[in-house]
C-alpha cells in the first residue's frame, strides 16, 4: 500500500513538471505582424507572442479568402489588413505578404529565398501539392521564381554571378541545393563568393594616385 502511494506521488509530480516544462515562454518570439520591412530586417514584432495558446496567437483567415489577420495579444484581439503589412511570423516561421499569396521566407541572407506550396490540377479531380520557390534581391523588391534567367537579370551588374550559375547549377532545381555541413544554400555561397572576388579584383586593379 506504502509503495503504491508513493508511486503515485512520483507519478503526479511527473505528470505536474511535464505540464509546467510544456508552458514555459520561448526566449524568442515565436508568432507576431511585422509593420514593414525594416522591422523585418529588424525582427521588430508588432504584438510579440512567446507562447501559443487561446489567449496567445494569429487568426489568419486565409482558407476563406479574408483580407484580414487576428492577432490575439494576452486575449486582446487586434485586426490588420493583409494589403497593410508586411507580412508574419506563425509558429516560428516568417512570411512575407505579396497580394493574395503569403510567401514563407526560407532564407534571407544576402538575397531573400522564398516558397509556396501550389496545388498543381490533375486528371479526375486528382490535385497534387508542389513546393515553387522564388526569390527579391532584398526584402522590398519585387518577388520572382527563383530561375537562373531570373537571377541574371536581377543581377546584370554582377557578371562574376551570372557566369557562375551557368557553371555551378546545371537546372533550376539545383538552385534550392543546400550544403548541410555549411548550413547554407549553395546558390548563396556561389553569390556572396562573387562579390568578395570582385572587391578583391578592384583592389588589385585600383590605379595608384
Amino acid at each position: 500500500m506504502k509503495n503504491r502511494r508513493i508511486s503515485l506521488l512520483l507519478a503526479t509530480v511527473f505528470i505536474i513538471t511535464t505540464l509546467s516544462a510544456s508552458v514555459v515562454p520561448s526566449k524568442d518570439p515565436v508568432s507576431g505582424i511585422y509593420q514593414t520591412a525594416n522591422d523585418f530586417a529588424q525582427k521588430k514584432l508588432t504584438h510579440p507572442i512567446y507562447s501559443i495558446d487561446k489567449k496567445n496567437h494569429l487568426a489568419l483567415h486565409a482558407m476563406f479568402g479574408s483580407n484580414k489577420i487576428d492577432v490575439v495579444d494576452a486575449g486582446v484581439k487586434a485586426s490588420y489588413l493583409r494589403s497593410e503589412i508586411y507580412g508574419y511570423k506563425e509558429n516560428g516561421v516568417d512570411y512575407r505578404i505579396v497580394g493574395d499569396n503569403a510567401y514563407t521566407i526560407v532564407d534571407a541572407a544576402s538575397f531573400v529565398i522564398y516558397s509556396n506550396v501550389k496545388t498543381i490540377a490533375g486528371m479526375k479531380g486528382h490535385d497534387t501539392k508542389e513546393t515553387v520557390y522564388y526569390f527579391s534581391k532584398d526584402a522590398t523588391s519585387v518577388v520572382k521564381q527563383l530561375t537562373k534567367e531570373n537571377l541574371k537579370a536581377e543581377f546584370a551588374d554582377n557578371s562574376r554571378f551570372r557566369y557562375y550559375l551557368d557553371a555551378f547549377f546545371k537546372s533550376d532545381k539545383d538552385l534550392i541545393a543546400f550544403d548541410a555541413q555549411a548550413k547554407e544554400y549553395k546558390v548563396k555561397f556561389v553569390y556572396e563568393t562573387s562579390l568578395k572576388e570582385g572587391v578583391q579584383a578592384k583592389n588589385v586593379y585600383k590605379p595608384m594616385l
